[in-house]
C-alpha cells in the first residue's frame, strides 16, 4: 500500500517580541514532530 505524504508550508516570521532564539526553538519542535509522524513534512519558508 502506498502512503501519501502531506506537505504543509509554514512561514517562519519573528515579530511582536518573538526573536531568533524563540523562532529557532519553534523550528526544533516542528522538526521533532516530523520525526514522529512519517506522513507529514513541513516546508518552512
Amino acid at each position: 500500500m502506498r502512503r501519501t505524504i502531506t506537505r504543509l508550508k509554514i512561514a517562519i516570521l519573528g515579530g511582536d517580541g518573538i526573536g531568533p532564539k524563540v523562532v529557532a526553538e519553534g523550528v526544533k519542535v516542528l522538526r521533532a514532530v516530523e520525526g514522529m509522524l512519517s506522513d507529514i513534512r513541513f516546508d518552512l519558508v
